[in-house]
């Protein structure tokens, strides 16, 4: 409940905060992975006839960020409609990085948009990866999804 309230707060104040409220993503680290697909699977619309305005609006994320996640699709879970999902995690964090290769999968036999990067080497929890080579790259992998899925502009020349 608290994640999918935490998207309509951001989207309630998306113009105190500069951002467009149809461009909400959730990012989830490790276990925070799980809760970003809960989040999804219990979405609503909003409800326009609901007393509290936040409660007005939608609690689905536009896209998803699963860093380090546990993968795997829950029993029951509808991938169809997923939004854009980028997965990443290292070969040598077996358990995640083996359910994220297989929720990839899952996700584009469904129909889903969604990236994957596995890294070769590395451990689990590596962060931004900033200063490590391993994986220093792959928040700029993420800016290039978010920008060919439109939900960062492109920067101006």
């Amino acid at each position: 409940m608290e994640g999918k309230r935490a998207v309509q707060l951001v989207r309630s104040r998306a113009a105190e905060f500069k951002l467009d409220p149809d461009r909400v993503g959730y990012i989830g680290f490790s276990a925070g992975s799980n809760t970003a697909r809960s989040v999804v699977g219990t979405s609503a619309p909003g409800d326009p006839n609901a007393p509290d305005p936040i409660d007005r609006l939608s609690s689905r994320p536009d896209y998803l960020v699963l860093v380090y996640g546990v993968g795997r699709a829950s029993q029951g879970e509808s991938l169809k409609s997923f939004p854009p999902t980028f997965l990443v995690s290292a070969a040598a964090d077996t358990g995640p990085a083996l359910g994220n290769a297989q929720l990839f999968t899952d996700l584009i036999r469904a129909g889903a948009t969604a990236e994957i990067h596995v890294y070769q080497k590395g451990r689990h929890g590596f962060g931004s990866g900033f200063g490590s080579p391993e994986f220093s790259d792959w928040m700029g992998r993420l800016e290039l999804f978010l920008k060919l899925d439109g939900f960062l502009p492109e920067k101006a020349n």
